[in-house]
């Protein structure tokens, strides 16, 4: 499997309507305590790359939820990670976090009329973030040293599927 080298695979997609950001720097790194850092973001660039699509391929990025595109849920913890990876082990459209200390990472689903609004959910054993339409995740390319790469082998986005109502009563 090739590396994804810089945004230019997922500005190309043609198969959702993917809004990317592109990001200043060159790596994304985590610090002592685990925080993303070495990135910054352009002046204006929530509402800029919501309304117009991003046209250049930085090596670091990251990607809009909502309508038309991916919903994303953020697992910041061991137990909200097995929980929905549980729910469907045999899904690949997911990345994993490296540095944290902790098995979690990012899953992605197709975005519809149905699906909830946004929301973040922290309890002592659950800590997610259900991004649709507020959020931006960071994208697995190779100079992103916090994202595990996809396991998919013939496209740049896995196979995404609709929200199961498996995961929407467990959210």
């Amino acid at each position: 499997m090739k590396p994804i080298t810089n945004l230019q695979p997922f500005i190309d997609y043609k198969h959702l309507s993917l809004h990317t950001v592109p990001l200043t720097g060159k790596h994304i790194q985590r610090d002592d305590k685990g925080k993303k850092k070495g990135f910054g973001f352009t002046s204006g660039w929530q509402e800029k790359f919501t309304k117009d699509k991003n046209t250049s391929p930085t090596p670091i990025g990251g990607l809009l939820t909502g309508r038309g595109s991916l919903i994303a849920i953020d697992c910041d913890c061991n137990n909200s990670w097995e929980l929905m990876r549980g729910l469907d082990k045999d899904y690949t459209a997911f990345t994993t976090s490296i540095g944290k200390g902790i098995t979690c990472g990012t899953i992605l689903y197709l975005c519809d009329d149905d699906t909830p609004s946004s929301f973040r959910s922290t309890t002592p054993n659950i800590d997610l973030d259900f991004f649709n339409g507020t959020g931006m995740i960071f994208l697995p390319t190779e100079a992103n040293a916090t994202k595990g790469m996809w396991s998919y082998k013939y496209s740049i986005v896995p196979q995404v599927i609709p929200l199961p109502i498996d995961v929407v009563n467990a959210v």
